[in-house]
């Protein structure tokens, strides 16, 4: 039995489609959640939620706009905005603003505001209580246009080297 060479064409094509798979395969986005409950029975201080979603984990001091949250309540009346995760004196730390006029102080260990979990404050025991979730979810994938185009583009080279390859 005569083993048949290659084209040129056939060789082609079979990169291109190798190279579309590779495109077409992606990793998953995974955008992270960070929803947060205060509890505080501090006059003044109320109790409240937010939550709030972005492509990465919070790596350095960052200011969350009021127009920037997925949703905010809270026993006071209207959020205050901005909210803000900031690292204080060794423990990572959300500014919750209940109001436009105060700001109430929830610590948390070290390094959580990277991590996946459910976590509780450390610090003020159960007068100034507050638990942060932080979750991903899954984005939708959509492929690039320049991966589609490919993906076509080696489709009709495979189905043109298959239509030579099968003239006599």
């Amino acid at each position: 039995m005569q083993r048949k060479s290659r084209t040129f064409g056939q060789a082609l094509a079979g990169f291109l489609a190798g190279a579309a798979l590779l495109m077409a395969g992606g990793s998953a986005n995974a955008d992270v959640v960070y929803s947060f409950t205060a509890n505080s029975s501090y006059s003044g201080f109320g109790t409240g939620a937010f939550s709030f979603t972005v492509p990465t984990f919070i790596s350095t001091p960052d200011y969350i706009p009021l127009a920037s949250l997925d949703s905010c309540t809270t026993s006071l009346g209207t959020c205050g905005s901005p909210q803000g995760f900031l690292s204080m004196s060794g423990y990572d730390t959300v500014g919750f603003r209940p109001d436009e006029f105060s700001t109430v102080y929830y610590y948390f260990d070290a390094g959580v505001f990277s991590q996946f979990g459910t976590f509780e404050t450390v610090l003020f025991g159960t007068e100034q209580h507050g638990t942060l979730t932080i979750s991903s979810v899954d984005a939708q994938e959509v492929p690039e246009p320049a991966s589609i185009a490919l993906a076509a583009i080696a489709l009709c080279a495979v189905g043109a080297a298959r239509r030579r390859s099968a003239k006599p």
